[in-house]
């Protein structure tokens, strides 16, 4: 009686609990989901997560798979990460992973990715987004930042803009992939890259050429506005350690995190999941 007890107490106070298999089913305000995972040869490199569009994480695991309550109306997003770079699959162990709805209807399957895969889901929730975006994957060889996405649906999409961060909070663009649908407009799975070397990527700056130029300014009051912006400049580059300037020097381990921004006709954007990518 105690465990029935225990286990009302948390169906009231904690509706997004992970639940066992021989656990009630969830109550009529929520989706049930299970995560299976079918580990490779390094079961400890596999690691998943679900969060929601503000990036808080609900639920969260391993190589092992859990089921759990997710609200109807909320959109979410699951990643499944590797450690090593090298997914689930093939090289060592046909491992994989499954995401299923509370029928046991497969929603997503996979297992060949680099470092992680993500994809949006929860139905009918997920329909307000103006691109649904599925598969996103990032890989860093050699200082190449290769990027691949897929979109499940776009609705007034006009491009795309690659965006690099060594905090993920301050982020840099990379540069523009124009939609493929047509007038923006997509209901059919469409598929994106983007590639670019990265180490020589500098911020903007006036530079050491700039301050050696000082002399041949004569105006003073230019002189003194050239010399405030100079070391304004030096200054900021200090404080942004999100510098892609430092990308050919950062050791190897260090994350570099990866988004893709989807801006509409209007302007007006929203992001997809945060990759990460190790410097090697």
């Amino acid at each position: 009686m105690k465990i029935i007890r225990l286990l009302a107490i948390l169906t009231l106070c904690c509706p997004l609990a992970v639940w066992s298999q021989s656990s009630p089913p969830c109550n009529s305000s929520f989706n049930k989901f299970t995560v299976e995972i079918t580990s490779d040869s390094y079961p400890a490199e596999t690691s998943w997560d679900i969060k929601d569009l503000q990036g808080n994480a609900i639920v969260s695991g391993g190589s092992t798979g859990k089921e759990f309550c997710l609200p109807k109306d909320v959109c979410f997003i699951f990643t499944i990460y590797d450690s090593f770079g090298d997914g689930m699959c093939c090289n060592y162990g046909n491992g994989s992973y499954r995401l299923l709805d509370a029928n046991n209807v497969v929603i997503k399957t996979g297992g060949s990715f680099g470092e992680s895969e993500s994809f949006y889901f929860n139905g009918v929730a997920c329909a307000v987004l103006p691109v649904k975006f599925d598969n996103v994957t990032a890989k860093l060889k050699q200082d190449n930042l290769e990027i691949s996405w897929q979109t499940q649906s776009e609705t007034n999409n006009n491009y795309f803009i690659i965006q690099v961060s060594l905090n993920g909070s301050r982020w840099t663009d990379l540069g523009m992939v124009n939609s493929k649908a047509v007038n923006g407009n997509s209901s059919t799975l469409l598929s994106y890259s983007f590639n670019r070397n990265i180490s020589s990527i500098t911020l903007a700056g006036l530079g050491l050429l700039g301050f050696l130029l000082l002399p041949s300014i004569r105006n003073r009051i230019l002189r003194a506005l050239f010399i405030i912006v100079f070391f304004a400049s030096i200054i900021s580059c200090r404080k942004s350690n999100h510098s892609l300037s430092k990308i050919d020097t950062l050791s190897s381990g260090t994350n570099i995190y990866v988004r893709v921004a989807q801006v509409d006709i209007d302007g007006s954007k929203t992001y997809s999941n945060t990759i990460v990518v190790k410097k090697k």
